[in-house]
């Protein structure tokens, strides 16, 4: 089956922008071609246009899904070709499932604080719930500490993210709204609150953004979706 406009417009998202010179050089691109492309990327990282347009002219000119997945493996987007060859991208993503509320213990809370409570059943999924004026709160400015290492921080920093918030920092994240619902939606799948669809977000996001903007950037999508003090707990500033 061919690729779709849509097919390419998700796994453009998702390659990583570090591998995109080697990728469009497996693809057969002209080197001027490629600069070109690698150009648009840098003029705005987070929405990866370049990679995009690279994709959708490779394409027009008999580009195919099996070569698009070998030229990912050799340049090691192992994840994403296999994605890509298991057809995920090929339906529209499903619209978020709805589900009833969960319980949540009351657990009071003292003023300006952030208290982790967990819903019953769910180990996994520990939500965060902060005090009400917690967004008057003023963020810090600066560097993300040296020390703080993404690839640790993302499995801890899901488990923390209530999934009320999945689409706030979604947002901020640059991610459309149907990707939005397509991990919303993952949340949901087995019938109970995990954090997978939050995890492959936050991991898809990676996967696309400059490995020395990471750290800063989260932090700054954290804040914006009005989670300051998780953003503070697990990307402290120097």
């Amino acid at each position: 089956m061919d690729l779709t406009p849509l097919e390419i417009n998700q796994i453009a998202n998702l390659v990583d922008i570090n591998v995109v010179r080697k990728l469009g050089l497996h693809l057969g691109l002209a080197h001027a071609e490629i600069q070109r492309y690698e150009k648009t990327n840098n003029q705005n990282p987070s929405q990866c246009t370049g990679t995009e347009d690279m994709l959708v002219a490779w394409h027009r000119n008999g580009g195919t899904r099996e070569m698009l997945c070998r030229a990912l493996g050799v340049v090691e987007q192992t994840r994403l070709a296999f994605r890509i060859e298991s057809g995920e991208f090929r339906a529209e993503p499903v619209a978020a499932v709805p589900v009833a509320a969960v319980p949540v213990a009351a657990v009071p809370l003292r003023p300006n604080s952030t208290s982790r409570v967990q819903t019953t059943g769910e180990p996994e999924a520990a939500l965060h719930v902060q005090s009400t004026n917690s967004n008057s709160q003023r963020p810090r400015q600066g560097k993300v500490a040296e020390r703080v290492n993404i690839e640790y921080v993302i499995p801890r920093l899901a488990e923390d993210i209530n999934n009320s918030c999945v689409g706030k920092l979604g947002q901020a994240l640059n991610f459309r709204p149907a990707q939005i619902n397509r991990y919303e939606s993952t949340n949901h799948m087995t019938g109970r609150v995990t954090v997978k669809g939050t995890t492959s977000m936050l991991y898809d996001w990676k996967s696309r953004t400059s490995v020395r903007v990471q750290k800063e950037e989260l932090r700054a999508a954290l804040i914006q979706a009005e989670m300051i003090e998780i953003a503070d707990e697990h990307l402290p500033l120097e």
